[in-house]
């Protein structure tokens, strides 16, 4: 004994049974059980197919968003330490500036008292 769908109105009725209790169709009209049976396990079998391809695309979607987030979250912080360094940098540079300033005025001032001497 399968459990089959009614024709009529899809219900769910025993293989066995003369009159679908859902609706009261005439199960018996039906010439050839089997190949009733036979369509709407393939057609069960196609239905677990079709599920399996949209589990496997959301499967992949899902991937290809981790693996993007992962890829941005990489180059925010990228971004983030190369915009420290240039900060970095501009400081020491205009450090090294006023360095340099204050050598020119002490060589200033060595020149000066050499030329006084």
């Amino acid at each position: 004994m399968a459990i089959i769908k009614c024709p009529e109105c899809n219900g769910k009725v025993s293989s066995e049974a003369k009159i679908c209790p859902h609706c009261g169709y005439e199960i018996q009209k039906l010439e050839n059980m089997e190949s009733v049976i036979k369509g709407q396990e393939e057609v069960r079998r196609s239905n677990t197919r079709l599920i399996l391809m949209i589990a496997a695309v959301v499967a992949a979607i899902i991937a290809v968003v981790v693996i993007y987030d992962a890829t941005t979250v990489s180059y925010d912080e990228a971004r983030d330490k190369a915009l420290e360094s240039a900060e970095e940098y501009r400081k020491s540079k205009e450090e090294l500036e006023e360095l340099q300033r204050e050598q020119d005025e002490v060589q200033k001032e060595i020149d000066r008292i050499r030329g006084d001497e």
